[in-house]
């Protein structure tokens, strides 16, 4: 195999192996999701009738999101 073909196989794989990154990092990214998916995913974890403090709770130790303030009133 000669250098070119050797050099050019390293730059395709460099390549895919980036985009995979990428592609990956999209799909598990809670940014790139919708308000919709995101209060879906929070609903299947945490039923209506849940305590808001166990809700804060999940918000704050798994996704590691920061709360800015709380409506104790309306949720």
């Amino acid at each position: 195999m000669s250098i070119l073909k050797k050099v050019m196989l390293v730059i395709m794989v460099l390549v895919l192996s980036i985009v995979l990154f990428e592609v990956v990092r999209y799909w598990t990214s809670p940014l790139t999701k919708s308000d919709t998916i995101i209060r879906q995913d929070l609903l299947t974890e945490h039923p209506v009738g849940t305590q808001m403090n166990d809700v804060l709770k999940y918000i704050e130790n798994k996704e590691k999101w920061e709360i800015d303030w709380v409506d104790y009133e309306r949720g």
